[in-house]
């Protein structure tokens, strides 16, 4: 049996970004444990991977119940998502797999996992109370849901495809030089969105929505009845509002900043280094 101690200490190795806010300093000794199992198992990152988006596949089915109890235990199937990213990457370094594969499946499983999650949570706000007005608020709340990442993966193949293009026709690129700076921006009603996009991160972000759904559950869990109203629904009508507000707004900040022409110039002709992982975000 592959001993914890060497797992430790080969995870760790060649890991992207280093282990240092206080989310790594919470999940990363359960990953450790995690990753050894996984390991000793004979289990490549990529199955680890797929099961982390299965884990909230059956979070959302619980999620859409009447049970107090099964809700409960189906937000918390979001955090055990983010232990499994955590340690999918472990497995596939210590086994010496790690490559564009591994990150283009766990890619894609958290796009699986934020809408799933926010499927299951409408479904159970019209189980619930079986309200017609929260369908078209279901219905943009999962749709910002799916694009809580997409929009920059699809940013990021938007550029892929246009230097494809450029290549196959011999373009002549940036004549006369080019530039990495992004466009100025009109700031007014920034603080607005600044507002609108700390709530909305606060909320749905995956960083504290492992947090914030379980604990809203468990006081569904604890004061059940109407003293409590249910989370669902309340996250339904943020997520089709505000959520889904702040993330319309931001694809369109990223055109009009022509964000995206910084990041070609950047991927493709400029020899400074990234500043990651803000530029994965266009940041």
């Amino acid at each position: 049996m592959i001993s914890l101690t060497d797992v430790r200490m080969k995870c760790v190795e060649g890991r992207f970004f280093s282990y240092d806010n206080w989310r790594d300093n919470l999940c990363v000794p359960p990953a450790i444990l995690l990753i050894w199992v996984f390991v000793n198992l004979g289990w490549s990152g990529n199955a680890v991977s797929w099961l982390s988006g299965i884990v909230t596949i059956v979070g959302a089915f619980l999620i859409s119940t009447k049970d107090s109890t099964l809700i409960f235990l189906g937000t918390c199937s979001y955090g055990l998502f983010y232990l499994l990213d955590y340690a999918d990457g472990g497995v596939a370094r210590y086994r010496k797999e790690a490559g564009i594969y591994g990150q283009y499946t766990d890619w894609i499983m958290h796009s699986i996992s934020a809408i799933s999650i926010s499927t299951g949570i409408f479904a159970g706000a019209i189980n619930q109370t079986h309200d017609i007005w929260l369908i078209p608020l279901g219905v943009l709340f999962i749709l910002a849901s799916s694009l809580q990442l997409d929009r920059y993966s699809l940013g990021w193949w938007s550029i892929c495809m246009q230097k494809q293009y450029n290549t196959s026709l011999n373009k002549v690129e940036f004549e006369g030089g080019f530039s990495t700076e992004s466009a100025e921006v009109d700031t007014k009603g920034n603080r607005f969105w600044l507002g609108v996009k700390i709530l909305s991160n606060a909320i749905f972000h995956e960083n504290y929505a492992i947090f914030v759904f379980p604990l809203l559950a468990l006081l569904n869990l604890l004061f059940p009845g109407s003293a409590v109203p249910d989370f669902r629904v309340l996250l339904v009508v943020l997520g089709g509002t505000v959520y889904f507000s702040f993330v319309v707004h931001d694809i369109l900040l990223i055109g009009s900043a022509k964000k995206l022409d910084k990041a070609y110039a950047k991927l493709f002709y400029s020899t400074k280094r990234p500043r990651l992982p803000a530029e994965h975000f266009f940041k």
